[in-house]
């Protein structure tokens, strides 16, 4: 983890798939030797000024609401986490990407974990997603959790040549210590196949061999733990790396975040929105500090 002592924060609600987030996050946090703080993030109902006729108050309607919330998640949690932690579970008004963003920035945590439920592309624009919002908003790690994972003992960390790369490489093996994990390292080059902008004009070797050269250059030396395995893949991104997770049977993924505008994503699509509703395992994406410096591309 970017650091194994700060706290963890989990986005958990009435589902099973919130409910396996808790318990990952706790296992994550036993592991570390971490605080865990569990949060649910109830959306507020509006009340027209005045009131309702025949309805209570606003302070009531809203102290029920968060009294049966907390009813509901705490239904779900029971036998995932720890009994005593269910009394300090935090529920509270707000949408919950900016909640967890919230509680975060209060207790100064390391990592958010959220479920990992899959959205159609178009509904995830529209209504979003709990993980997608953010993946897309956060400024510390976000681990995807998919199911009640057992202990991670294969984690993939996928590269790119770009200033999220060493940050992407140095929190995969801290995981990969913590849980005394196996680490491949990848990097997909893309051909001109998948990538519609390749400029027609590049000889794909040349290109190859460049980014060969990068790679050993700037990437590679980055990676400090000498059973760490490096593989190089042809495709688009991923496909490769989803290619990559099934064929090594991962665990984990981990990748940089690039911070493309809202646009290009709804466009084109950015690797990591692929990868959050195709992959069958857990998901941490990593955000690139602005000082972060760029790979040399010569």
């Amino acid at each position: 983890m970017v650091n194994v002592l700060r706290p963890i924060v989990a986005g958990v609600d009435a589902s099973e798939d919130g409910a396996w987030a808790g318990a990952v996050a706790w296992r994550i946090a036993e592991r570390a030797g971490a605080q865990c703080l569990l949060v649910h993030a109830v959306r507020p109902v509006v009340i027209p000024p005045g009131g309702v006729p025949g309805m209570a108050d606003e302070g009531r309607i809203a102290t029920h609401m968060l009294r049966v919330a907390r009813e509901q998640i705490l239904e779900y949690l029971r036998g995932n986490v720890p009994e005593d932690s269910l009394a300090t579970v935090d529920v509270r008004f707000g949408a919950p990407a900016r909640v967890l963003a919230e509680t975060a920035a209060e207790c100064d945590a390391g990592l958010l974990v959220v479920g990992g439920k899959k959205h159609r592309a178009l509904g995830r624009w529209l209504g979003g997603s709990t993980a997608h919002a953010t993946v897309r908003t956060a400024s510390i790690p976000v681990l995807i959790s998919v199911g009640p994972q057992a202990d991670i003992a294969r984690v993939l960390a996928a590269v790119d040549l770009s200033p999220a790369a060493r940050a992407t490489i140095e929190t995969a093996q801290r995981w990969a210590e913590v849980f005394g994990a196996e680490l491949r390292i990848m990097h997909a080059i893309e051909d001109r196949t998948f990538a519609v902008e390749y400029p027609t004009f590049l000889d794909p070797h040349a290109l190859e061999q460049r980014v060969s050269e990068v790679l050993e250059e700037r990437i590679w030396p980055a990676i400090t733990l000498t059973d760490a395995e490096r593989v190089v893949r042809h495709g688009e991104p991923a496909h490769a790396i989803a290619s990559e997770v099934e064929e090594w049977d991962a665990h984990l993924v981990v990748l940089g975040s690039h911070g493309r505008s809202w646009v290009d994503r709804l466009i084109l699509g950015s690797v990591t929105e692929r990868l959050l509703g195709w992959l069958p395992t857990s998901l941490l994406v990593v955000p690139v500090r602005p000082d972060s410096p760029p790979a040399d591309h010569g």
